[in-house]
């Protein structure tokens, strides 16, 4: 999963196509998310049960997905989707939509905030994620009242003004690992959840602190925004990562994947920092961690 950086694709919208696409994904992550707010009383009913018995997609995921289905076959009957409650849909247009109805299921059904709706189109195949391009991108967090829009060279977007860089040093541009404020991420699976929160421990004396707000797609709009200087996680899925990597290489942020060897399996983590310096370090001190 080596997108943004990946071989480019045979084509690219042009810049004028990139604006509209990244209209169109906000309108649609706008939309998922307003059904997902009004429809928040359906949470508790469980549709499915993943890789653990609490790793959920509730109704109103399924609902989302459908409405984002049923918009996009509208609007771009050539494109492919890849959802993540969903069947893929293979297409003729060279463009794929990546979505996640609700990321941060288990915050949504607690009622905490850090939930959101990730739509993004990439130029590749849907079952190729190592072949994909970002092309546009929105991320929808509708109890923060915060949207983020991006598109492939034309910066982002926080609720419709562009985000301001940020200068070198600031929060969000720290160069030094004991100065930065870093997200982590666990998994559903106990055991690697145990395994990532010893790395996390080990972390925790070589940073400022450590935060995790237990959606993907929302870490990486904090990085990007430098309310975080960086991000690590791993065992990702596309529709985790498709808009924010985008939206975090838009804002100028550093995105690095690194493989780390188990006694069981190859990961790929992801990390993604403010400054290219501040990846160099996290990447150093992460245990068993080495570059591809």
């Amino acid at each position: 999963m080596n997108f943004p950086s990946s071989t480019t694709p045979s084509f690219v919208p042009t810049v004028a196509e990139r604006v509209l696409l990244r209209a169109l994904v906000s309108d649609l992550a706008r939309r998922a998310g307003a059904l997902a707010v009004s429809q928040r009383s359906l949470s508790l009913q469980i549709m499915e049960r993943k890789t653990t018995e609490f790793d959920v997609a509730t109704a109103v995921d399924v609902a989302c997905e459908e409405l984002l289905r049923r918009e996009i076959a509208q609007a771009r009957p050539r494109d492919g989707i890849l959802g993540e409650e969903g069947e893929m849909t293979v297409g003729t247009s060279g463009l794929t939509w990546v979505i996640d109805p609700i990321d941060g299921t288990t915050n949504y059904l607690y009622g905490l905030p850090q939930w959101g709706v990730s739509v993004a189109i990439v130029a590749g195949p849907p079952d190729n994620p190592h072949a994909w391009r970002p092309i546009a991108g929105s991320i929808y967090q509708p109890d923060a009242d915060l949207q983020y829009d991006a598109a492939l060279g034309l910066g982002v977007q926080r609720n419709g003004k562009d985000l301001t860089p940020l200068r070198s040093g600031t929060p969000g541009r720290i160069t030094e690992l004991r100065a930065a404020l870093v997200s982590v991420g666990f998994h559903y699976l106990p055991d690697a959840r145990s395994e990532q929160a010893a790395i996390a421990a080990s972390l925790a004396g070589r940073v400022r602190d450590l935060r995790d707000h237990g959606a993907t797609s929302i870490e990486l709009c904090h990085v990007a925004a430098g309310e975080v200087d960086g991000y690590w996680e791993e065992r990702l899925a596309p529709w985790d990562v498709a808009a924010g990597l985008l939206i975090a290489a838009e804002a100028g942020c550093t995105i690095r994947w690194v493989t780390r060897a188990t006694r069981t399996e190859t990961l790929e983590a992801l990390i993604v920092c403010g400054t290219s310096a501040l990846a160099d370090a996290l990447s150093e001190v992460l245990p068993a961690t080495v570059a591809p």
